[in-house]
């Protein structure tokens, strides 16, 4: 219930709600998924508020959840939706890391972030290639 209302929260755009939502779930001892983190950071995103993205991701990973393609295609458009291509570019580039392969709504994400910020030069061909 909690994970549901948290997504639905951060369909809305509203990080506070889904917030509340997530300490909420924590007080009543519910453990937090990859589904729960990625709503919430999804809702971070849609605000443009990258360090509570950023914040979620670690906490997510400092709790034993394991990011997925989503997970970082959210931290992708935070970073995007603030205006900051570079911070965008890295997190695409954790993706590859972490041996995800990019999908195209995470290009889109990160294509459309340059678009608004009218950059021409990102994720280069050569870098992806040595990005694992």
């Amino acid at each position: 219930m909690y994970t549901f209302m948290i997504h639905a929260a951060a369909k809305a755009g509203d990080l506070d709600v889904a917030q509340r939502w997530f300490q909420r779930a924590k007080l009543a001892g519910a453990r937090p998924n990859v589904v729960t983190f990625t709503s919430i950071i999804n809702a971070a995103a849609k605000e443009g508020n990258l360090a509570a993205a950023e914040a979620y991701f670690h906490e997510a990973e400092s709790s034993g959840v394991k990011p997925n393609l989503y997970t970082y295609t959210a931290l992708v458009r935070a970073a995007a939706n603030k205006g900051d291509l570079s911070v965008a570019e890295r997190w695409f580039c954790a993706a590859r890391r972490a041996g995800l392969e990019p999908d195209e709504k995470a290009y889109k994400t990160l294509v459309g972030g340059a678009y608004r910020q009218q950059h021409t030069k990102i994720v280069r061909p050569e870098k992806q290639n040595n990005v694992r």
